[in-house]
């Protein structure tokens, strides 16, 4: 029933990807359906790699607890006493970490009108993305609000860096994805992905004026 209903969703274009069942350490299903790349007709597999997009706050998370455990954060830290040059300073001096972490914060979305297709194909590090939301106000008073931001995890993953040494995608690497055998997974450049990794592809587009 499971691969007929998955079969039934990608013939309404409404489903693209694999899914794996597993129960008690016994893999039930595994099928792959739709397109990883729809220009070149390259179908899913059980290989293809894709963007898992949000799903790295929960590394993130990891490794900011981890960094908590070893006594060189603590939760309730300003972020300034760990990016002392933050543009906004003011800011800086308000937030800290469990703010950032719990999206209560105020400090916006990177997805807003400086994102633009231009912008977005130059955007190569995590310090590249404080362009985005940097020089505004905050959304609200911190704690006093909660509302989703990638900001917040964007400043985060700087957070992280400055702490270890290391950039965020080496830092994730050592500490959780090594750790946890995860062969195929990695940060990969949207601008040139290897042959098994998915195309990203969205229904809505960009918005022109």
């Amino acid at each position: 029933q499971a691969a007929a209903r998955i079969d039934e969703l990608a013939a309404q274009d409404a489903f693209s990807g694999v899914v794996l069942i597993a129960h008690d350490g016994r893999v039930e299903l595994e099928k792959a359906a739709g397109m990883a790349d729809r220009e070149r007709g390259v179908p899913n597999g059980a290989s293809t790699r894709f963007n898992i997009g949000s799903i790295t706050k929960a590394f993130t998370r990891v490794l900011i607890s981890a960094l908590a455990a070893e006594g060189k954060l603590a939760l309730d830290d300003t972020l300034i006493r760990h990016l002392p040059d933050y543009p906004d300073r003011s800011i800086a001096e308000q937030v800290t970490l469990r703010q950032l972490i719990e999206h209560r914060a105020g400090l916006g979305d990177i997805f807003n009108e400086r994102f633009t297709p231009e912008v977005s194909s130059g955007l190569r590090t995590l310090s590249d993305h404080l362009t985005l939301f940097t020089g505004k106000p905050l959304e609200f008073e911190p704690g006093t609000a909660q509302r989703y931001s990638n900001a917040g995890y964007v400043v985060l993953g700087l957070v992280v860096e400055r702490i270890t040494g290391m950039s965020f995608a080496d830092a994730a690497r050592e500490r959780i994805v090594a750790p946890a055998g995860m062969a195929a997974s990695g940060w990969l450049r949207r601008d040139a992905l290897p042959g098994d990794a998915a195309v990203g592809y969205t229904r809505e587009g960009w918005q022109e004026e």
